[in-house]
């Protein structure tokens, strides 16, 4: 019972995730009768299946959600705003629910009869007339299970609508025409019914704070393709694919291994041929036969190394790619915040939404929900104005924010953008004077792009009343710290009275990189690719210093710089050193130069975790084994702009 219990939880959370964009998409086109049947027959699902585990109040809630949709379906009953909000509502409640069922195998003491009764009262009030629901019910009877195959099949009665029975499993929980599948049990999907190659990737919806349904939805691009066939797919623990992860890792250091030996091999057979260059007539012969041998072998170990080469990285792209989730499934939850807040804030607001179908890594995707949360609500808060002031600026009083996300060579590009009022740098900077963050000499030097990233400090907020949305200046420090966990960079652009953009650039994976080594005194660092802006050869007196911090100039930008060096201990003499390499790196939305000695390429390299005796080495993010076996230590960036920060302050 357990298993179904959890399967059932699983798939009811994708339902109830579907039920959230096309609830949304049906406030848009209230008249599209194949959109309400299809969010008809989850709640109909719903409700069969929280019946037949016993979980009541569930499926009273859904039942009562239910009659209301049948009665649209059927004509007899036209959305409403008020339909809508208690639809939400219930979607809400169903989720609580399952939380609970999650947590202790209970629906827990949720109060749902005042909830019932709204719902029976839009329904009722709608239509003197009755309509009859039998139709709509499920058998649940236990003697329609086949237990021995974890089933539950729901049959709908003869006076349905439908003409053909359906029947369902926990595993498949949905119609026949609304199949349900996933490839990961955390993966929430984008769409409970398959799609094709035609659907939509770009969402526009709008969102109004009063009038009538028509003209106050926030919707999500209607899938065009509900009539495709169902993809083959199968749910795999993550455990398992990390094992996965683990073990091409294990490959790719030993093809770097391999290629390290190729290597050597090349040199010794150089080697040969110059020695039998040097050679006399008489052992000429012999050295000849030598060194073609040598030949041989050094052609078919590069060969053997190359076919390596190209398994391995095929291999290590086609596990990555089984991680790789679309961003459509943090995407499809936008909409419903995006309504939410517009008719809390009373602002008219339209979503226009690209990129869905851009892939990320499972556990990027996992850290960037909370930041993209929270600059949604700034953009809303901050950014869009309210329709009066809008009109009066001579702007539509409908605002646009337009989310959108694509790729970047190995970043993933993920961007908000508003139509809003902009960030007034001068008012952002007199706010930070006012709370001490900066001085004013520090304000009159700084630029606005500067001023801009100061919004990211810790309790830093030029709100001035703070509400259930903001104003306490806790969501863009969230937006940082996450995206600094990542190695990750915040970009932002703004100007004033035309709106903003905030553009967040992630790794698309996070175990397996693309390392810049360094050199730092006697040892070889590795400094993720990921963050690194640009190299720069310097000389020594190309450094400057400014109160307690020593910098360089780059093209008129003023960047603090790390000396590798002294951070990790290793000090060196004035005189030793004439000229160095500064990499400028980012993180979220600071800049640093890190001073090094040499640098000495890049590798692909594998992110092996340092274990608990050495969880707390100061900016070591982990360590990888080259090729030649020795052990190279990576350097956690974002640890080091913190430091340099904290030592600043």
């Amino acid at each position: 019972m357990a298993e179904i219990i959890a399967e059932f939880l699983v798939e009811s959370n994708e339902l109830l995730e579907k039920l959230d964009s096309d609830l949304i998409a049906l406030e848009k086109s209230p008249d599209d009768l194949e959109l309400i049947n299809e969010i008809f027959r989850a709640a109909h699902t719903f409700k069969g299946t929280s019946g037949f585990l016993g979980f009541n109040k569930l499926m009273s809630l859904t039942h009562a959600a239910e009659d209301i949709l049948n009665r649209m379906r059927k004509g007899n009953l036209s959305l409403t705003s008020e339909i809508m909000d208690a639809i939400l509502e219930t979607v809400d409640v169903l989720r609580t629910f399952l939380d609970n069922i999650s947590s202790t195998n209970q629906e827990g003491d949720v109060e749902v009869d005042t909830l019932i009764a709204i719902l029976n009262k839009l329904n009722e009030g709608a239509s003197p007339e009755k309509e009859d629901t039998e139709g709509a019910t499920v058998e649940t009877s236990k003697d329609t299970a086949e237990q021995e195959n974890a089933q539950i099949p729901l049959k709908k009665n003869e006076d349905s609508n439908d003409t053909k029975e359906e029947k369902s499993t926990v595993t498949e929980i949905a119609t026949n025409d609304s199949p349900v599948s996933a490839t990961e049990p955390e993966n929430i999907k984008e769409n409970a019914h398959p799609t094709d190659d035609k659907s939509q990737s770009t969402a526009k919806t709008s969102t109004q704070a009063e009038g009538p349904q028509s003209n106050a939805p926030v919707g999500a691009a209607k899938n065009d393709g509900k009539d495709s066939k169902t993809a083959q797919t199968v749910r795999v623990p993550v455990s398992r694919l990390d094992h996965l992860m683990n073990l091409a890792g294990e490959l790719v250091l030993g093809r770097n291994r391999l290629n390290q030996v190729n290597t050597f091999f090349e040199a010794s057979l150089h080697s040969l041929q110059s020695e039998e260059s040097r050679s006399s007539d008489a052992d000429f012969s012999g050295e000849t036969k030598i060194r073609r041998m040598w030949e041989r072998n050094v052609e078919l170990l590069s060969e053997t190394n190359s076919a390596l080469a190209l398994i391995t990285s095929e291999l290590q792209m086609a596990i990555m790619q089984t991680r790789m989730m679309q961003v459509a499934s943090l995407f499809k939850k936008v909409p419903r915040l995006v309504r939410t807040l517009s008719r809390e804030m009373k602002k008219e607001v339209e979503l226009i939404i690209e990129g869905e179908e851009t892939e990320l890594d499972k556990s990027v995707i996992e850290e960037i929900g909370d930041p993209l949360t929270h600059l949604l609500r700034n953009s809303l808060d901050h950014g869009i104005e309210s329709p009066e002031i809008r009109k009066k600026a001579g702007k539509n009083p409908v605002g646009k924010v337009r989310l959108f996300a694509k790729q970047q060579g190995n970043h993933i590009i993920i961007g908000i953008q508003d139509d809003g009022a902009g960030i007034g740098a001068e008012k952002v900077k007199a706010r930070a004077v006012e709370r001490g963050v900066i001085t004013e000499s520090e304000a009159e030097r700084m630029n606005d792009r500067e001023a801009y990233n100061l919004i990211f400090q810790p309790g830093f907020s030029t709100a001035e009343v703070v509400t259930s949305v903001s104003g306490r200046g806790v969501g863009m420090d969230v937006v940082k710290t996450n995206v600094s966990r990542l190695n990750g960079m915040i970009e932002v652009e703004s100007e004033q009275g035309v709106g903003s953009t905030f553009i967040l650039k992630l790794p698309l994976t996070l175990a397996i990189i693309q390392g810049l080594l360094v050199k730092v005194s006697d040892d070889v660092f590795i400094i993720p690719i990921v963050t690194v802006l640009e190299t720069v050869r310097v000389q020594k007196n190309s450094f400057n210093t400014i109160g307690n911090r020593q910098v360089i100039r780059l093209r008129d930008t003023v960047i603090p710089v790390v000396n590798l060096r002294e951070f990790f201990g290793a000090s060196v003499a004035d005189n030793e050193l004439q000229e160095s390499y500064v990499v400028v790196v980012g993180v979220a939305n600071k800049l640093v130069g890190l001073v090094v000695d040499k640098l000495l390429g890049q590798e692909e390299v594998v992110i092996k975790s340092l274990g608990e005796f050495f969880e707390n080495s100061q900016a070591i993010a982990g360590a990888t084994i080259m090729g030649d076996g020795r052990v190279r230590l990576i350097i956690d960036i974002s640890e080091i702009v913190n430091i340099e920060q904290e030592r600043v302050v």
